[in-house]
Order: C-alpha cells, then structure tokens, then sequence
C-alpha cells in the first residue's frame, strides 16, 4: 500500500512540478469510487462497480467517456458484463478550487439498456493537478422496460495539463 501512495505522488509531482495555467486542454483521469443508486440492483452499472474515467477540459466544457467491466461468477459458470457512458459536462467556476457543472450523459451496456442521465456536481480541487467530486443525477434506462432512477457518486480526478506551444 504504502508504494502505491509512494508512485502516486511520484507521479503527480512529476506532472505537477514547473506547470504554467496556460493550456490547451487539460486530460482527465478518474474512477467514481462510492456509487449510491435508488435501488441496489443496478440495471446498468452491474455489481455498483467502479468505472474508469477519461476525458478531456476545454474552457468551460468536459468530454468524458465512463466505462466499467464486470466479472460476475455464478454456480456453474462466469461471465464479462460492461458499459460505458458519453458525458458532456458545462463548468462554471465558483472559487479558485470550487467549481459546479451539469450535463447529460448517454451510455449503452452489454445488456443492450440504453441509459440517459441528467446530472449535476461540484468538483473541489484539491491541488491544481487532484480534484474530487459529488455528482447526484437522475437516470432514464430503456430496455424491455423503462425505469427511472436516482443516483449518486463520489469522483476522484487526476488531470494533465497539455501546454501551448510557445
């Protein structure tokens, strides 16, 4: 344990040291490691797992791509199950670490459930490199039935800055 905090620090000093706030684009990368949905049995995330994050900053917009696998073992056999999820994030900026966004998001899993989200979060950044997140939203799933949904997370992100060249 105490190697990974060692190389996680390693490696956010080393994207981190000497970095100027001008940018193009900042790169993101995150996990949701706390998920709270309305019913415990989750259509579309399976096993409340915790997705992978990757996504890109622009101004005042983010682009991000969520996905997740699943190994599910069952008596006689197992099986890989998985999503992933297209976000499009609005930023307004609150204070110099506090920032707000909303947005829609559009996913599909291996179960062929649609899923469309509305959400809204806070991101509190941490360092100018680390932030986490609270996002509450509601989800909209399509398969053989149609089922409304609440849920929740926690979100941490790790973002590289991509310079301009001078």
């Amino acid at each position: 344990m105490k190697k990974r905090v060692f190389i996680i620090m390693l490696f956010s000093a080393l994207f981190s040291y000497g970095q100027k706030k001008e940018f193009i684009a900042r790169v993101g990368l995150g996990t949701s490691f706390f998920n709270i949905n309305e019913n415990f049995d989750d259509i579309f995330l399976f096993n409340n797992s915790s997705p992978v994050i990757i996504g890109v900053r622009k101004d005042k917009y983010r682009l991000e791509s969520i996905s997740n696998i699943s190994i599910l073992n069952d008596d006689d056999s197992s099986y890989v199950r998985g999503s992933i999820r297209l976000s499009l994030d609005y930023i307004t900026k609150l204070s110099k670490r506090m920032e707000i966004y909303f947005g829609p998001q559009y996913g599909l899993n291996s179960n062929r459930t649609n899923l469309i989200n509305l959400h809204v979060g806070g991101e509190y950044f941490l360092h100018q490199n680390w932030s986490i997140s609270n996002q509450i939203g509601v989800n909209f799933l399509f398969d053989d039935q149609k089922f409304i949904q609440t849920n929740s997370s926690i979100i941490l992100r790790f973002y590289i800055n991509i310079k301009k060249n001078h």
